[in-house]
């Protein structure tokens, strides 16, 4: 088995950051559901914090939806960096360190962001401020 820091290096961009995004603020002491996880990491993708390894979001009834995100929560789980309920565990916060060690500050400020973006709202305000900031993401009923 490899040890934590040796599976760090395995680990993508933005599964680093949507393993840092579930870690700290908010995100790290209260429980969090799936609608938020997405819109935050679309709010991070929209704010140029994944770089070039983003995700492909589309129009979804609770928000910009992502099926890559699933797999990378999936990921996550299967490596034991976060648990059933989507919080970082022992393991994770080992690799979590490593990665705040190395990356920028502006990166870890847009995190940071994404995660007041989440939290400083009801859930259908930030639904409403999704769409209104990118309304191609919106879905339009008939």
């Amino acid at each position: 088995m490899l040890a934590p820091s040796d599976k760090s290096l395995l680990l993508t961009e933005r599964w680093e950051l949507l393993l840092l995004f579930l870690t700290t603020g908010k995100v790290a002491i209260q429980p969090i559901d799936n609608q938020r996880i997405m819109n935050g990491m679309f709010l991070l993708e929209m704010k140029g914090g994944l770089g070039t390894h983003s995700y492909h979001f589309e129009p979804h009834t609770y928000g910009p939806f992502s099926k890559q995100v699933h797999r990378d929560v999936d990921i996550l789980q299967g490596r034991g960096y976060i648990d059933m309920y989507w919080r970082v565990t022992t393991e994770g916060m080992k690799v979590v360190n490593a990665i705040v060690e190395r990356l920028p500050k502006e990166t870890r400020e847009l995190v940071r962001q994404a995660q007041d973006d989440i939290w400083n709202k009801g859930f259908v305000e930030l639904l409403q401020s999704i769409y209104k900031q990118y309304p191609q993401y919106a879905v339009k009923y008939d």
